[in-house]
C-alpha cells in the first residue's frame, strides 16, 4: 500500500495546486474533498481516531456528546444544547490536545463561550481532560437536514475528514433520506461506524432501523439504543451506547477503500468542476467572439446646426456683405414689412441717423439637437446589446464590466465646449475685409460714417425697386462692384466654419469609437475571469487521466 500511496501522492499534490487557482464554490468543494482524501492516505492505526457525530435536527447530537463525556469531576456541558432545533451552528471538536494540522481545510479556534455553539466557517476546539479523550476526538456537527445549507455543508465536510462516524437517529427520524448516501459512503471508505437510536421507548423501532440499514447495504448492522428520559423501557447493556463502545473503534486503513475514496474525488472533480468549466469556457469563447464583432460600432453626430448662426453672423458683419447682392435680395424679400414700418424707421433715421428696421431681418434661432443625449443613448444601446449577448451565451451573475454612461456624455460636453469656445472667438471678431476697411476709413477724411451709409443702402435700394422697378445711380455700381468679392468671402467663411464643424464631428466619433472599444474589451476581460483558460482546463484533464492510469 505504501508503494501505491507514494506513486499517487505527488500527482495529487500537483492536482490540488491546479484546483487551488480556480475561484468558484465547486472548486472549493472538490479541493476540500481532495485534501480529505490525501489526509486519509497518511492515516495509520496508531493515530487517535476522529469520530464525527452525524444526524438530523432534533436527534440530540449535542446532548449525547455531553452525556458520553460527562464525569463527576466535569459535570458541565461542553457543547450547547437547546429545546430549539438547529442550535449547533458549526463543527465542535472536543479533544484533549489538538486536531491534526489542516483538518477540515478550516481554521481551528478555541471556544469563546462555554458551552460552545460553533461557527460554520471554522472548527471550534473545546479542550477537556476527560480520560476517554485520550483514546479519540469527538466532533459534534450541525444537522444535515435543516433549512440552512451551510449547516449541511459543515457536517458533510467533517464526515469526509473523519476516521469514524456515529449516526444518530430517533424513532421519528430514522427513515430520513438524507442519511442514505452517508451509509453507503461509510461502507465504501471503510469508516469505523456506530449506528445509534436516541429517545427510544420500545424495541420495535430499533429493530426496524436495523432492517433499514441492511436494505441500504450495511453489512451486519448493529443498532445501539438510548432510552427516552421518561421511558420505562431500557435497552440491554450490550445494546446501549456507552463510552467503552467508542474506545473499541479502531482505524483499519484499507488500500481498496483509500483507492475508492481517491477515485470518487477524481470523479467529482471531473463531473462537478472540469466538465462544467469546459462548457462554460466554450460559452465564454463564443460570447467573446460575438463581442468582437461589435468593435466596428460607430456614431454619426453633425454639429452643423451650432455653426449655422456663426456663418450668418460673420456674413452680416462683413462690409462686402452689406453692399452685396445677397443683402439686396434679403431686403427686397422683406419689402412689405419695410413699407409698414417705413414712416417710423424714417423718423428714427432723421433723429438718430440709424436706419435699422427692427424685426425685418430677424431670424428665429433654431433649436439645436441634444447631442449629449444622442451619444449617451447610443452608448446605452451598445451596453444593452452586450447584456443581451451575455444573457444568451453565458448565464452568470450581475456583471461589473459596465462603464458609466456619463463617460459618453462627457465626450460631447468636452468637444462641444471646445467648439463653443472657438465660436465665441469668431463671433466677437470682425471679418478680415471689415477690419481692413476700418483701418482705411481712419485715414480717409470724412469717411467715418461710410459703414452706416452702406447699411442704409440696401433699404433705400429696396424702396427704389418698389417705386421704379429698376436699378440706377451709384447704388447700381456698388452692387456690381461687390458681387465677386462677396462670393469669394462667403465661400471662405463657409469653408472655415465647415472645417471646424467636420473636426468636431470627427473628434466626437473617434472618441466614442474608442470608448465603445474600451467597453467591449472591459466586457471581454470580465468574461475571461469567469472561468479558467482552456489551457488550464486541458492541463487539469491530463492530470486526471494520468492519475486514473
Amino acid at each position: 500500500m505504501k508503494g501505491w500511496i507514494s506513486q499517487i501522492h505527488a500527482p495529487l499534490e500537483r492536482l490540488l495546486a491546479s484546483i487551488s487557482r480556480f475561484d468558484s464554490p465547486n472548486a472549493d468543494r472538490v479541493k476540500s474533498d481532495l485534501s480529505a482524501a490525501m489526509f486519509h492516505l497518511s492515516r495509520t492505526e496508531t493515530d487517535k481516531p476522529l469520530l464525527a457525530m452525524i444526524g438530523g435536527t432534533g436527534t440530540g447530537k449535542s446532548t449525547v456528546v455531553n452525556r458520553l463525556l460527562r464525569t463527576d469531576d466535569a459535570p458541565a456541558d461542553l457543547t450547547a444544547t437547546s429545546f430549539r432545533r438547529t442550535f449547533t451552528a458549526g463543527p465542535i471538536a472536543i479533544t484533549s490536545d489538538t486536531l491534526p494540522a489542516g483538518f477540515g481545510s478550516l481554521i481551528h479556534v478555541d471556544a469563546e463561550e462555554s458551552p460552545a455553539r460553533g461557527k460554520s466557517d471554522r472548527i471550534t476546539l473545546v479542550k477537556s481532560a476527560q480520560p476517554l479523550l485520550q483514546q479519540f476526538t469527538l466532533i459534534d456537527t450541525p444537522d444535515i437536514d435543516g433549512e440552512l445549507t451551510d449547516h449541511h455543508a459543515a457536517a458533510d465536510r467533517v464526515f469526509r475528514w473523519a476516521d469514524g462516524v456515529i449516526f444518530l437517529v430517533t424513532p421519528e427520524k430514522y427513515q430520513m433520506p438524507e442519511l442514505q448516501p452517508y451509509y453507503r459512503l461509510a461502507q465504501r471508505y471503510g469508516l469505523a461506524t456506530l449506528f445509534v437510536m436516541n429517545k427510544v421507548d420500545e424495541s420495535e423501532a430499533v429493530d426496524d432501523y436495523a432492517k433499514l440499514l441492511a436494505r441500504s447495504g450495511v453489512n451486519n448492522p448493529i443498532v445501539l439504543a438510548m432510552a427516552r428520559d421518561d421511558s420505562t423501557w431500557q435497552p440491554a447493556p450490550d445494546a446501549s451506547l456507552a463510552p467503552s463502545r467508542l474506545v473499541s473503534l479502531k482505524i483499519v486503513p484499507n488500500e481498496e477503500a483509500q483507492r475508492a475514496r481517491v477515485m470518487d474525488v477524481l470523479g467529482r472533480i471531473n463531473d462537478q468542476l472540469l466538465n462544467p468549466m469546459l462548457d462554460q469556457r466554450t460559452r465564454i469563447d463564443r460570447a467573446i467572439a460575438a463581442l468582437r464583432t461589435l468593435a466596428g460600432d460607430a456614431i454619426e453626430v453633425n454639429v452643423h446646426p451650432l455653426t449655422q448662426q456663426l456663418q450668418r453672423r460673420l456674413r452680416e458683419k462683413s462690409v462686402l456683405y452689406l453692399i452685396g447682392p445677397q443683402r439686396m435680395l434679403d431686403r427686397v424679400r422683406s419689402v412689405p414689412s419695410m413699407l409698414v414700418r417705413l414712416p417710423k424707421s424714417m423718423w428714427t433715421w432723421t433723429k438718430t441717423g440709424d436706419f435699422a428696421l427692427p424685426g425685418v431681418n430677424d431670424v428665429a434661432k433654431p433649436e439645436s439637437p441634444d447631442f449629449r443625449s444622442i451619444v449617451v443613448d447610443q452608448f446605452q444601446s451598445l451596453q444593452s446589446r452586450i447584456d443581451d449577448l451575455l444573457k444568451d451565451q453565458v448565464r452568470l451573475d450581475t456583471p461589473t464590466w459596465k462603464i458609466p454612461t456619463n463617460s459618453a456624455g462627457n465626450i460631447v460636453d468636452e468637444e462641444l465646449g471646445k467648439l463653443k469656445a472657438w465660436l465665441e472667438t469668431k463671433w466677437n471678431a470682425a471679418p478680415r475685409d471689415t477690419a481692413i476697411l476700418n483701418k482705411l476709413l481712419k485715414v480717409i477724411p470724412g469717411a467715418g460714417g461710410l459703414n452706416k451709409y452702406s447699411e442704409a443702402a440696401p433699404y433705400l435700394l429696396a424702396i427704389v425697386c418698389v417705386t421704379h422697378g429698376a436699378f440706377f445711380g451709384h447704388l447700381d455700381l456698388m452692387i456690381l462692384g461687390g458681387y465677386s468679392a462677396f462670393t469669394w468671402l462667403t465661400e471662405k467663411i463657409s469653408d472655415e466654419v465647415a472645417s471646424q464643424t467636420r473636426a468636431t464631428n470627427r473628434a466626437i466619433a473617434t472618441r466614442y469609437e474608442a470608448l465603445a472599444r474600451t467597453q467591449i474589451e472591459s466586457a471581454i476581460t470580465w468574461l475571461e475571469r469567469q472561468a479558467p483558460s482552456r489551457e488550464q482546463l486541458t492541463n487539469l484533464r491530463d492530470q486526471l487521466d494520468s492519475i486514473r492510469g
